[in-house]
């Protein structure tokens, strides 16, 4: 998915001539860490963290307290890229800029915690599945065969190395029936740590 989707378009920014005096009151009232500053144009002009700017002298503006802001992202870019550009760079949120770069909003932690639920499905109803798996090819289409042979729907897989030669998987499907996938599992000779049902917390 791409930057544009998840994007805070609304995200404050604050043109970079302005004094310390005159947008206290506002970044105050701000629940956010990051300013961003622009220019007459909306274009970047750097980043600063709020506190920061909250401690300089009143005098000075912001053009002279934020720093470079050496990770932006395109409205085009992947989330995915986004997030290992966010980690780098230690801060709050990403500022999406275009072409030119004119600001035109944030990714912030925020939205990149609501894209990992969704490509995730946290919160969906249905089970969660645990297994370690030997890597090799065909050793998790073995799995999803057993599911997809009894009309169980799959919401999400995730994988990832654990071990010598291992990956650790999690799947979460549409059933709130753990009995009968354990059933399922066994029955297959498929071993796993745990299937759990989960409610969810979503509409």
């Amino acid at each position: 998915m791409r930057v544009g989707e998840w994007m805070e378009r609304d995200f404050p920014r604050f043109e970079a001539d302005l004094k310390v005096l005159d947008i206290k009151a506002e970044l105050q009232a701000l629940e956010i860490p990051l300013v961003i500053a622009v220019d007459e144009e909306g274009k970047l002009v750097g980043i600063a963290n709020k506190f920061d700017i909250l401690e300089a002298p009143k005098d000075k503006t912001l053009r002279e307290l934020v720093h470079f802001a050496t990770h932006v992202v395109s409205e085009d870019s992947f989330v995915e890229d986004a997030i290992v550009l966010l980690t780098d760079s230690r801060e709050f949120a990403l500022p999406v800029v275009d072409e030119s770069m004119r600001v035109l909003g944030a990714l912030t932690v925020f939205e990149v915690l609501e894209f990992l639920m969704e490509m995730t499905a946290i919160g969906e109803k249905g089970c969660r599945l645990s297994l370690l798996l030997e890597d090799v090819p065909g050793a998790l289409k073995r799995v999803v065969d057993v599911l997809v042979e009894s009309d169980i729907n799959i919401l999400s897989i995730l994988t990832y190395p654990e071990g010598e030669n291992k990956h650790r998987v999690v799947l979460r499907v549409d059933t709130l029936d753990a009995d009968h996938i354990r059933k399922m599992l066994d029955d297959a000779g498929i071993e796993y740590d745990s299937v759990i049902p989960e409610e969810g917390f979503g509409e």
